[in-house]
């Protein structure tokens, strides 16, 4: 059954067994937060935002509904990524996508296309007066495609990605809103792979899946979220938050950090279903602590009022206790820190209309906007990357490069 799911929704993605590069696995990539340079902590407001704040869900809520269920969302066709290469060559029938990912990445030589595709249908229920829970299927694949200068022309370096989780989040607040808590169980089930040497012919959907199941790692865990937020009495909802994603279950002795390429002591959720020569996403999540901060300055434009979010997010906060760490260590410090702002009309908490937002990370701007129209939500997102491409001498060459993000959900 959990073939059938992954290939039915990520069929354009497969995988191999051979070489391993080490980058931070992502379950779920929020459209919203990365508009606004990574900044969630303090402000999720929406159901994806449990993989940075599971306390935020209690945002989400229609607090005049008074019924078991709250809402439903169907994020279909869902979210469709793409980097700057990519995008140039993408067409609009998603069966070719897997083709043009080949044709981009081998009319540039040395540089990676890259493809990432998400849904996370879900629902909420009012589990008493000030509970909310909520019930929802993440999942996430993403693939990178290069032919690497001075490597064999007829075959391409890809790594693949897909990850599909079962999401229930239990979240709660005091009377007035002051205190948020939340906390998150996620089973998921994961197949990763990358290889040197993938035949530069076998680019159709069906080659692509084929050897995902013939040839990809599989993992499993259950993985464990929370966080709180404290919101003070004042008109512009000044808010702190902490969380703690991958809430350590064990420790992986011999992680690669993806930032030096040396191995070390790391702690977080453990996975199970690999072997001691699989790479670090099949072996281990590490724990990632964030720390946030929001306020939001309200302004009256004759008869609407007019929000000004202000965001800002510490993540991820390396830890480290008696030399077992807890986070990676050694990321740039201008990497740790991010800053977002979000312009809209309405409510403070809820949005709806037009919003749009800006923000920084790792040195790169990034921008977006939502239209809420009724049930249906539009997104769009433009955010800068770090990546890391392998060298077939053994080394890695990091760059930074621009991708997109593009999302069409229903929430009822």
């Amino acid at each position: 059954m959990k073939k059938y799911i992954l290939g039915g929704v990520m069929s354009l993605l497969a995988l191999n067994q051979e070489v391993y590069a080490s980058e931070l696995p992502v379950d779920y990539r929020n459209i919203k937060a990365e508009a606004l340079g990574g900044t969630f902590s303090a402000s999720a407001n929406e159901l994806s935002g449990i993989f940075a704040n599971p306390a935020g869900l209690t945002l989400t809520r229609n607090p005049r509904n008074r019924h078991g269920v709250q809402g439903a969302q169907l994020p279909f066709p869902g979210e469709v990524g793409a980097n700057d290469q990519m995008l140039a060559q993408m067409g609009a029938n998603p069966d070719e996508w897997t083709k043009n990912l080949f044709d981009s990445a081998k009319q540039n030589p040395g540089k990676q296309s890259y493809l990432e595709l998400q849904t996370m249908p879900a629902m909420t229920f009012r589990t008493g007066s000030l509970h909310t829970l909520m019930i929802g299927l993440p999942i996430r694949a993403e693939s990178r495609v290069a032919y690497l200068e001075g490597a064999d022309s007829s075959t391409a370096y890809v790594k693949t990605q897909q990850t599909a989780s079962l999401a229930i989040t239990n979240a709660f607040q005091t009377d007035k809103g002051l205190f948020r808590g939340g906390f998150t169980v996620r089973p998921n089930y994961r197949q990763s792979y990358e290889t040197f040497s993938y035949p530069g012919e076998d680019t159709s959907t069906g080659d692509f899946t084929r050897k995902l199941y013939q040839n990809g790692i599989t993992s499993q865990a259950v993985a464990l979220d929370a966080g709180m937020m404290l919101t003070l009495p004042d008109e512009w909802f000044p808010t702190l938050a902490v969380s703690v994603r991958n809430i350590p279950t064990g420790c992986f002795y011999d992680y690669e950090n993806p930032i030096t390429h040396q191995k070390e002591k790391m702690c977080g959720t453990v996975r199970s279903g690999g072997s001691s020569g699989d790479p670090n996403e099949a072996r281990l999540d590490p724990t990632e602590v964030r720390a946030g901060v929001s306020l939001t300055p309200r302004f009256r434009l004759g008869r609407r009022i007019l929000n000004l979010r202000v965001a800002g997010d510490i993540y991820p906060i390396p830890l480290q206790v008696g030399g077992i760490r807890y986070g990676i260590d050694h990321i740039d410090t201008e990497d740790l820190y991010h800053v977002g702002v979000e312009l809209f009309f309405g409510g403070a908490l809820i949005q709806r209309g037009l919003s749009l937002r800006g923000g920084w990370q790792g040195g790169q701007l990034s921008w977006g906007s939502n239209l809420a129209l009724g049930a249906l939500n539009l997104s769009y997102t433009a955010y800068g990357a770090k990546d890391s491409l392998p060298q077939p001498d053994g080394t890695h060459r990091d760059f930074t490069e621009r991708r997109h993000m593009l999302g069409i959900s229903f929430l009822f």
